[in-house]
């Protein structure tokens, strides 16, 4: 409960961290710090619905004997059932003020970013401070990894945060949309206009103007002998292309190709927002295309035909909640 910044209005943030001893708002001396690289954070871990959700059912479900399961403050007082609740709204409004700064209007996510916000006294863990104050990196041009992926750039670890921001915009369409959004300062800043709906929105944009084909008004011409032609879609998000615009401020490195399923999978959930230009049954005749683009037996457990099918862990965990929040069944 005590590892937070606080905005000059007063508002807690809490930063998700990496593991249990590193990462986010750990101090880096001290008998509190973290065990990994300080201040490193990625952006998909951020898990907006699975807050709205635990919040919800502590609020509806609490009963005055749970106090006691609440971990006290550093110094001793006891915390509340207000605190945890008001932790999860803190832990959103950080997770959309980092990834506003963490991605590019392409949709593309750094893998890992800085969130450098240190307290005057270096061991303490709560203290007045802006994680995003120079997000993506740390401090003023320092970098972060705490995995095998590159800092800054959209790879392996960001590549779920499209389907977690769905999975807020489907759950929660109205309140992913009221967020408050702060400068790098800390102060509101109403002219930022960003929310998980926008932030799908990036992404249909990006298959609507750079993929080879049509996939809400002529899905037709993204098939060759009734399977998907996946080649015209992967343009939308080539690396190689400059273009593309998957380097930007917020992601300034090279990130992985679309080809590897775990990459592209999670970048279909993005039409289940609504897009202005784009009607409902477009959003599902795009939907269906990328449903169609493996196709699975019906009987003998054979494997899954396409043109981008796997059955590797990581790629068909990818897969599979990719394809649940399309469908719904979340």
């Amino acid at each position: 409960p005590d590892l937070f910044r606080m905005l000059p209005d007063g508002t807690r943030l809490f930063v998700p961290k990496g593991g249990s001893l590193w990462g986010a708002l750990m101090p880096e001396t001290g008998p509190h710090r973290g065990i990994q690289e300080p201040w490193c954070y990625s952006p998909s871990y951020f898990a907006p619905a699975h807050y709205r959700l635990f919040r919800d059912f502590a609020a509806q479900r609490w009963a005055p004997g749970f106090d006691t399961f609440l971990p006290a403050a550093l110094g001793g007082p006891r915390t509340s059932l207000r605190d945890l609740l008001h932790a999860f709204d803190g832990a959103v409004t950080a997770g959309y003020n980092l990834l506003y700064r963490s991605s590019c209007a392409s949709g593309a996510v750094a893998n890992w970013v800085g969130t450098r916000a240190p307290c005057d006294d270096p061991e303490a863990q709560s203290c007045p401070g802006v994680p995003w104050a120079t997000t993506p990196y740390v401090g003023l041009k320092g970098n972060c990894s705490a995995s095998g992926t590159p800092f800054g750039a959209y790879g392996a670890d960001a590549s779920r945060t499209p389907w977690r921001v769905a999975m807020d915009y489907f759950l929660y369409s109205r309140e992913s949309k009221e967020l408050v959004m702060y400068d790098r300062s800390g102060h509101k800043d109403g002219s930022i206009d960003f929310s998980a709906r926008a932030y799908l929105n990036r992404i249909a944009r990006q298959y609507r103007r750079r993929a080879q084909c049509d996939g809400g008004t002529h899905p037709e011409e993204c098939l060759f002998n009734e399977k998907v032609k996946t080649e015209l879609l992967a343009s939308a998000f080539d690396p190689a292309d400059p273009s593309d615009g998957l380097v930007c401020e917020g992601v300034p490195n090279i990130g992985e190709s679309w080809w590897a399923p775990f990459m592209a999978y999670p970048t279909f959930s993005a039409f289940v927002a609504p897009l202005e230009g784009l009607s409902r049954d477009e959003s599902r005749a795009w939907i269906d295309l990328f449903a169609s683009i493996c196709s699975f037996p019906t009987e003998g457990g054979g494997k899954p035909d396409g043109t981008l099918c796997s059955r590797s862990y990581f790629d068909s965990a990818q897969e599979l909640v990719s394809t649940m929040v399309m469908a719904g069944a979340v």
